[in-house]
């Protein structure tokens, strides 16, 4: 869910170990960086414009999240919320579903279970307390919350940029025990 899909980024890092750890229970992955996809100029601020034709990736991008049966997503926290090309990412992902044909209905009407890996520069004890304390503390207004998506687990890693290499390593090793999704 990063935008940016350098390798450098502990996103990129965490969501590599992610799925090593599922692959180490037997499980098929695809991965899928959200940065590497060709601009959407598609994307406006009220979502596809439905004249435009959807780029290749796009496409195989949407199958792959239907294909999934559980979903890890990573991403960092920016402004007290998901980047913005995840969020309409799951949008459209969302939009497509409620159109008739659309191949996509399997994920609006059952939600994909999901594991949430996210990122933040600043401690990350109270985003665990609010996001532990349920929607009904946080409402519709939950900044984590991706449509189609029911959040099964999430993880919080704060003080991503200053965390010394131990620390790293250990949020790596954590993550690649994953497995599945409500393991």
């Amino acid at each position: 869910g990063h935008p940016d899909p350098r390798a450098e980024r502990s996103c990129a890092a965490l969501s590599n170990a992610s799925a090593e750890g599922v692959r180490s229970y037997g499980w098929q992955t695809r991965e899928l960086s959200l940065g590497s996809l060709t601009p959407m100029a598609a994307f406006g601020p009220d979502g596809w414009d439905e004249h435009s034709n959807m780029s290749d990736d796009r496409e195989d991008a949407f199958a792959m999240v239907q294909w999934a049966s559980q979903l890890v997503i990573v991403f960092p926290l920016w402004l007290n919320s998901r980047p913005t090309p995840l969020r309409r990412f799951f949008d459209e992902i969302d939009r497509m579903d409620h159109k008739s044909g659309s191949g996509f209905s399997a994920l609006g009407r059952s939600k994909r279970a999901a594991r949430i890996v996210v990122t933040m520069e600043f401690p990350a004890f109270a985003h665990r307390l609010l996001f532990r304390a349920g929607e009904n503390a946080l409402g519709a207004e939950n900044p984590l919350l991706l449509p189609g998506v029911r959040i099964e687990h999430a993880t919080f890693i704060g003080s991503v940029d200053t965390i010394s290499a131990q620390h790293r390593a250990g949020w790596l090793q954590a993550v690649r025990k994953f497995g599945v999704v409500g393991e």
